[in-house]
């Protein structure tokens, strides 16, 4: 399979085009690759990443996570509700750190239950309440933002296949937004016309290509 620099240039041209050395050129397509998948991952539907999720561990304490837990993306965080082997896991609403006080606080109205068990950050590691507890189990699923993704690789580990022609497009909005910014229109406006011209068309391609993932919105009633 083609590497994602040579899928990139077959849409929006040669890398020399983008300004700058080989090795500039090269990083920013690597940025370019990465910064889109975050963003592809924040707004596609849930259900094209379960087939991608990291399970933790069932946590009998808190912190349910490891540290630095910053580049996750959390689908669902959940609480075992019966000390017996018949206890099912319930899934934890998701509150804000600053009732991070008040959901321990049984004189709280935000005191959680095990039925209604919450969950929220505490030193960058997700905390659930009613705490965990040796037949209480608590469990995080979540996707990996990718750290980097190279301009040399062929796919991206834990990404969703189906979408890494969104992804190639994605990257090509940005470079071309670079290679608009580049050309600056004063030095050269045939030049810089012609590129803004490349660059609505890539972005209408991508907003066509990933449309069908995208999730529904809630329908109003």
């Amino acid at each position: 399979m083609a590497t994602f620099q040579a899928r990139i240039e077959d849409k929006i041209g040669d890398i020399p085009l983008l300004g700058g050395d080989s090795d500039d050129s090269q990083q920013a397509i690597t940025d370019a690759l990465t910064d889109s998948a975050s963003e592809i991952l924040d707004i596609i539907s849930e259900e094209y990443l379960w087939a991608s999720v990291a399970v933790t561990s069932d946590a009998t304490s808190n912190p349910i996570t490891s540290a630095d837990q910053e580049n996750i993306k959390i689908l669902d965080v959940s609480r075992k509700n019966s000390d017996d082997i018949h206890g099912e896991y319930v899934s934890c609403k998701y509150v804000s750190p600053l009732l991070l006080s008040q959901v321990q606080n049984p004189e709280s109205i935000h005191y959680p239950s095990k039925e209604s068990p919450v969950w929220t950050w505490k030193d960058r590691r997700i905390n659930v309440f009613p705490a965990p507890a040796a037949n209480n189990q608590a469990k995080s699923v979540h996707v990996y933002y990718p750290s980097s993704i190279s301009h040399g690789a062929t796919a991206v580990t834990n990404f969703p296949n189906e979408l890494e022609h969104v992804l190639v497009l994605g990257a090509c909005v940005k470079l071309k937004q670079r290679q608009v910014s580049f050309y600056n229109e004063d030095e050269d406006g045939e030049l810089s016309q012609m590129h803004q011209s490349q660059y609505a068309d890539i972005v209408q391609l991508y907003s066509n290509a990933i449309k069908p993932f995208l999730a529904v919105p809630p329908a109003e009633e």
